[in-house]
């Protein structure tokens, strides 16, 4: 992820955080933001800036656990402002903001980066999900039982329990739509990259076509080939298969 972006990335979050209006569920975010878990066992494997929201499908590259958390975050505040005005349902949106921004904090725990530069499934990740991990978190820290509940049940009816208040139902269907919305521009673009290779000669390896996912990110190679076209991506392609494989070569 470029720089820039992702400390604007990282702005927008904690601009988020400071327009929650109760001060007590502000701090809590802050604090299992710059804290992170209390249990002993339960530590990071990897920062959140730098962890990937899942392992092949949505946002599965460096930095994409942080852009999914933004999305998800301003798409929840954007439905709450929706649900209050056309529908006339009362939101409490410091609950939705709150729980959009921790909804995936526990996936910090869940991976380990491959050494292909891929990602693996943690041994706490082997044994407990990230929703149980942010869950049990967030009650141990006394939270709002609706901010507990927003985030339990953030995956819908695949949850522990679906969404019962409409605060948890803007969360689902934020997290939902930015991660579908994600894996299919992913998928686009792994056959993008995949068919430019082989145009080039190269054989489109899942790793190296990965590699160069995480070079140029899923959204750029999409945008590319719809607003550029098909040749404008093959020199994409080219130069981020040039870097790729000029950095394998230096840390060899």
């Amino acid at each position: 992820m470029d720089e820039d972006f992702k400390r604007e990335l990282e702005e927008r979050l904690r601009n988020v955080v400071d327009s929650i209006g109760d001060a007590e569920t502000r701090a809590l975010v802050k604090n299992v933001l710059e804290e992170g878990f209390t249990h002993t066992e339960v530590e990071p494997t990897i920062p959140f800036e730098r962890a990937p929201a899942s392992r092949s499908t949505h946002h599965a590259y460096p930095g994409g656990l942080l852009e999914h958390t933004v999305s998800v975050a301003e798409m929840a505040v954007a439905l709450a402002e929706v649900f209050e005005s056309v529908y006339g349902v009362k939101v409490d949106v410091d609950i939705v903001k709150a729980a959009a921004i921790l909804h995936d904090y526990g996936k910090v725990t869940s991976y380990e980066e491959k050494e292909d530069g891929g990602y693996k499934l943690s041994d706490l990740g082997r044994r407990i999900d990230h929703l149980s991990v942010i869950t049990a978190e967030l009650y141990a820290r006394g939270a709002p039982l609706e901010l507990v509940h927003a985030v339990a049940a953030h995956h819908g009816r695949g949850s522990p329990v679906p969404p019962n208040t409409p605060e948890a139902m803007i969360v689902h269907q934020a997290d939902r739509t930015d991660a579908e919305m994600a894996t299919e521009v992913f998928r686009a673009a792994r056959n993008v990259v995949a068919a430019r290779l082989k145009e080039l000669g190269v054989e489109p390896e899942e790793g190296l076509v990965d590699a160069i996912i995480r070079e140029l990110s899923p959204a750029a190679v999409f945008e590319k080939r719809v607003r550029e076209g098909r040749e404008a991506v093959r020199e994409m392609v080219a130069e981020a298969l040039k870097e790729v494989r000029d950095r394998a070569s230096d840390e060899g």
